[in-house]
């Protein structure tokens, strides 16, 4: 990170995916340059390549947000299960439990933090912004009984109870359907697409069989085998 801000690369218009593997001086060093770290928790699980330091990059000021990184690390792109794990991953026993992140914190970087990453005068609702939005229904068993709204949004929904999207004032998503494709087709298409590629798939699945264990030593050279 030294070197990419010695070359001006740090800036309020960089985001980083991850940030997990930083060296001391970097949470400070973000935080000063106005970087965005991009919280990827599912997908830092699913690969196990570490946790991000959270803690340190909110007590520090640095901006920080959510992803779902891609659909080959993660096995899917599900923003709110993003934010499900991000409230939840970081509390660990022995911790300061008054340093764990919050559901207002999650929600904060999943919407307000992520516009600001992508340049967006979005997040809030407010006159002059955006005017992206997203309804949920509150007759389902995330919301029932309604308890606290904030927290039953991070720890219990899983998009199943989105009823409308709105982007730009456009409605993409309404009744809990798509409006501007068939998703019986796209579904219909990526079964077929799977099917045609399977040859290719096999093919390459040979081949990264054949690095595997290059691979495995490079990764218990560097994190050892435990126990």
């Amino acid at each position: 990170m030294q070197h990419l801000d010695s070359l001006g690369v740090l800036g309020a218009d960089l985001s980083l995916a991850h940030s997990i593997w930083i060296e001391d001086g970097d949470v400070e060093l973000f935080a000063s340059r106005g970087v965005t770290a991009v919280h990827n928790p599912a997908s830092n699980l699913r690969i196990g390549s570490g946790l991000a330091p959270v803690k340190e990059y909110l007590a520090a000021g640095v901006h920080l947000t959510l992803g779902t990184d891609g659909a080959a690390s993660n096995d899917g792109q599900n923003m709110f299960d993003a934010v499900r794990l991000a409230g939840l991953i970081h509390n660990q026993a022995g911790t300061d439990f008054n340093q764990w992140v919050s559901p207002a914190q999650a929600l904060t970087m999943s919407t307000r933090n992520g516009a600001r990453a992508f340049g967006l005068d979005a997040g809030v609702l407010a006159t002059g912004k955006l005017a992206d939005v997203t309804l949920l229904r509150r007759d389902t068993p995330a919301f029932t009984p309604l308890n606290d709204v904030r927290n039953q949004l991070v720890f219990c929904e899983n998009g199943s109870s989105v009823d409308t999207v709105i982007v730009n004032g456009e409605i993409i998503v309404e009744g809990g359907r798509l409006q501007r494709m068939n998703e019986l087709e796209v579904l219909n298409l990526a079964t077929k697409s799977r099917n045609q590629l399977d040859s290719s798939i096999q093919r390459e699945l040979a081949a990264a069989k054949s690095m595997e264990p290059t691979l495995a030593e490079m990764y218990f050279r560097v994190f050892g085998k435990g126990d």
